[in-house]
């Protein structure tokens, strides 16, 4: 994948000299870290006012689900631990058509979508997991021993998902 950078450019006609027909002088800057910053900076504020806008924890969690889907992945599944039980507090993805999709992805791969990673191996050892590159062979690869693994392929190819949190 490429790489995205921002750029401002200030340029200035000048006037047709001997018929030479009219010229452009003018100067580019990079600007990508300054845009980087603005971005962040309206990240946080948009989190701020997604956690601050109502005291409900459950709909607190599902407006920062919403909020983060667009600035950090394609979609975005929250589990809490309470005991030895997972709750499935959000789910969001990029496309609004998907959620139902996702829903039912997760729900046929009960145990996550890579066995090895994801919730399990978060609450065993406490420290975030991040897929930046998920892949279609891996995905399909991750699904083979589930009983479910045909309804879950097929919904799998439906979302097309490319990283995760």
């Amino acid at each position: 994948a490429g790489v995205s950078r921002w750029f401002i450019a200030r340029g200035q006609m000048l006037p047709a000299a001997d018929n030479a027909g009219p010229r452009m002088i003018g100067v580019c800057g990079n600007i990508t870290t300054r845009k980087r910053s603005e971005m962040d900076a309206q990240f946080l504020a948009d989190v701020s006012h997604a956690l601050a806008e109502e005291f409900d924890f459950h709909s607190s969690i599902d407006r920062l689900a919403r909020t983060v889907v667009p600035y950090l992945a394609d979609w975005c599944v929250v589990d809490l631990a309470e005991g030895d039980q997972i709750e499935r507090a959000a789910i969001h993805h990029a496309d609004p058509a998907k959620v139902a999709q996702a829903r039912a992805l997760v729900r046929c791969a009960p145990g996550g979508i890579i066995a090895d990673r994801g919730v399990a191996a978060v609450l065993r050892s406490g420290r975030a997991d991040l897929i930046p590159d998920v892949t279609a062979e891996a995905t399909v690869a991750s699904m083979l021993p589930s009983p479910l693994a045909i309804e879950t392929f097929s919904t799998a190819l439906a979302i097309i998902y490319t990283s995760i949190i």
